[in-house]
């Protein structure tokens, strides 16, 4: 199945392009979903992304452990989506690092 992406500063709005260490990617099930989405977002920092793209967006740095959020393979980490509130604008979940496929908002594992 086919996903669509798009990336935004979780604390981006109308007037702020947000931080550059806190990226959400968000996952589409269509690319129409996904273009509206963009389109009628409020928050300035929102952009259409390649699956290519996916990874590179969705690694933050994380001030508290003082690393990258990306999944550590050596301690069973991957990347997953994990499931979010806002389905009614086509989101299917947001790209997150996971460590556990048995966590209540696992949905599925990003690559397969």
């Amino acid at each position: 199945m086919k996903r669509y992406f798009s990336a935004e500063s979780a604390h981006g709005s109308s007037t702020s392009w947000g931080f550059s260490n806190d990226t959400i990617v968000y996952v589409f099930a269509s690319k129409v979903d996904r273009d509206r989405y963009v389109r009628e977002s409020s928050n300035i920092s929102v952009k259409a992304i390649s699956k290519q793209d996916v990874t590179r967006q969705a690694t933050n740095f994380c001030l508290t452990t003082n690393r990258d959020n990306k999944p550590n393979p050596f301690k069973g980490e991957f990347w997953g989506i994990e499931e979010v509130e806002e389905n009614d604008k086509g989101i299917i979940g947001r790209v997150t690092t996971f460590n556990d496929e048995s966590e209540p908002w696992f949905i599925e594992r990003l690559f397969k």
